[in-house]
């Protein structure tokens, strides 16, 4: 752990600056709560990560292991990579993060518009059993996206959830001393963190943690090539002794250990990728937002990068460390942009280290030892974000123990194929808090007129979903048209849960193509479409 202590060393004394409401020194607002109802403790923190920035003795930790030396996993956190306009943005957590605490508001990230408002950007922790004694039921921020069933009451998923948002457009600086160009995109996330109470070893809830990422493109551009990640430094036993690995079949990306090295655990731990972005399929369903839709898929991992540690010089297992070899892991490259090749086959491969490690066949992790900081990124992609377009993304972190290290990897994989097996309407349950406060939601849908209107160069259009049946979010188009009823421009394509959203159109996007004159905007929503006029005036 060399290498991270030091990195955190360096970047906190000249970052120091306490601001009010701040717990974390560069991060006003900051905030980071504990999920405990299992054998997994784990932090959340309302920027992505688990909280190791002053409190590095680890994110997550299993009782199972006991109370010394019970560390699995030491950070770990989302990460959203694509491009605008041909340029490549991005959000993410490695050992620090580059989001910034709330939502994105009229296009700027909430510390940018409303700082003083920043203890409600928290983590909101709410368990079944909760009533209004506790404020972030009755604070409940329903606004923003924290789930609430069709009266708008609080919803715990499991037996306790931790709920929070953030965004990619706050630059507070952190990765500029060494990314460049520094992390920065449009995009919101609704991170719900839950977890069963359950302390029978032999049930695999008892030891697995659930993740559930709403992404959201908080822009009036799209985001093309987008690539969900999410990157881990997985810490069992010695940090010498945590060997990644990938199993495609299972959509699983887990370390292990051998049992030659002296320090290791007979441990496994790793996460499960359940339900991944969705892209349209004709004659296909996918699963998005806890519903099945009908045209769509859902992506399962298209690529995996393996960390060994400090990496040195080594592009396949490296230290991604800029946003060029960002860019091209992401797309299933080495750090440097080459392809791949798997050493047992020859061919060309997305996901090194993919061999059995219990038979020993494949491509398995060649080294003796990993060099402190092992861990991986996997991701899902390429996706398309039109503007205020919805992705959503879920996983799990699972661990496993036994009498050896390879007997651990079985169990792990044991752990995947029944939670890959249950639906995810069957595998989270939901339970409302009945409480009293009136939550305001649409009651029905309306399409604003546009504001300002006329307008030179830039107007807002805001428009409202409401609950429709059972459906927790329906397919919403907004579309652009001039006067002979040409479609111009798709300002929003995509799932929208119930509540008001706003989009920003520039018409200096489109060059001088949008000369003065009348256009047409409308709403397409299930039965739904409504259109409104607007006037553009150069």
């Amino acid at each position: 752990m060399v290498l991270r202590n030091i990195l955190l060393f360096v970047f906190l004394i000249p970052l120091f600056q306490v601001c009010p409401q701040t717990r974390r020194p560069y991060v006003p607002g900051f905030d980071s709560k504990e999920l405990h109802k299992n054998f997994i403790s784990v932090n959340a923190s309302n920027i992505g990560d688990t909280d190791i920035w002053l409190f590095s003795s680890g994110g997550a930790k299993w009782d199972l292991l006991g109370t010394n030396n019970n560390i699995i996993v030491y950070d770990h956190g989302p990460w959203i990579i694509g491009k605008i306009n041909n340029e490549v943005k991005a959000g993410l957590v490695k050992w620090i993060s580059s989001f910034s605490p709330g939502p994105i508001i009229n296009g700027k990230a909430a510390l940018d518009i409303l700082p003083q408002d920043s203890l409600k950007y928290r983590v909101y922790k709410i368990s079944k059993n909760d009533s209004i004694n506790n404020p972030d039921v009755i604070e409940w921020a329903a606004g923003w996206g924290a789930p609430v069933d069709v009266n708008g009451q609080p919803v715990v998923y499991a037996d306790e959830t931790l709920w929070t948002i953030y965004n990619g457009l706050f630059d507070h600086g952190i990765f500029g001393s060494y990314w460049e160009p520094s992390p920065s995109i449009p995009v919101e996330i609704q991170q719900k963190t839950y977890c069963y109470d359950n302390h029978y070893k032999e049930n695999i809830l008892s030891s697995t943690i659930f993740y559930e990422y709403t992404l959201i493109n908080k822009s009036s551009q799209t985001i093309d090539s987008a690539y969900f990640g999410f990157w881990s430094d997985i810490d069992f036993g010695h940090p010498s002794s945590n060997f990644p690995a990938i199993d495609i079949n299972r959509q699983l990306a887990y370390c292990w250990t051998d049992d030659i090295n002296p320090y290791s655990l007979p441990v496994s731990v790793g996460y499960v990728f359940l339900n991944g972005p969705v892209v349209k399929e004709p004659n296909s369903s996918a699963i998005f937002d806890g519903r099945i839709i009908p045209g769509y898929k859902n992506l399962s991992l298209s690529s995996f990068h393996p960390i060994n540690g400090h990496g040195g010089l080594n592009p396949v297992m490296g230290q991604i460390v800029n946003m060029k070899s960002a860019w091209n892991v992401a797309r299933g490259l080495d750090t440097v942009g080459n392809c791949i090749i798997d050493s047992s086959t020859g061919t060309i491969t997305k996901f090194p280290l993919s061999g059995d490690p219990v038979t020993g066949t494949g491509y398995v992790y060649p080294f003796r030892n990993t060099s402190g900081e092992a861990g991986f990124v996997m991701f899902s992609g390429p996706f398309t974000m039109a503007p205020m377009d919805t992705q959503w993304v879920v996983l799990a972190l699972i661990a496993a123990k036994d009498s050896t290290g390879l007997r651990a990897i079985t169990q792990l994989r044991h752990k995947a194929e029944v939670l890959r097996s249950i639906p995810y309407m069957n595998l989270v349950i939901k339970n409302v808090i009945q409480i009293n406060k009136d939550i305001t939601l649409p009651e029905y849908f309306s399409l604003k007129q546009n504001y300002p209107n006329p307008f030179n160069s830039i107007t807002k259009i805001k428009f409202t979903i409401p609950f429709v049946g059972d459906d927790i979010s329906i397919p919403v188009k907004l579309k652009l048209y001039d006067m002979l009823g040409e479609e111009i421009a798709l300002l929003a394509d995509g799932l929208y849960k119930p509540g008001e959203y706003e989009v920003e159109f520039n018409s200096n996007s489109f060059g001088n193509n949008l000369s003065s004159g009348v256009y047409f905007y409308s709403l397409e929503a299930r039965e739904y479409f409504n259109t409104r006029k607007m006037i553009i005036l150069k």
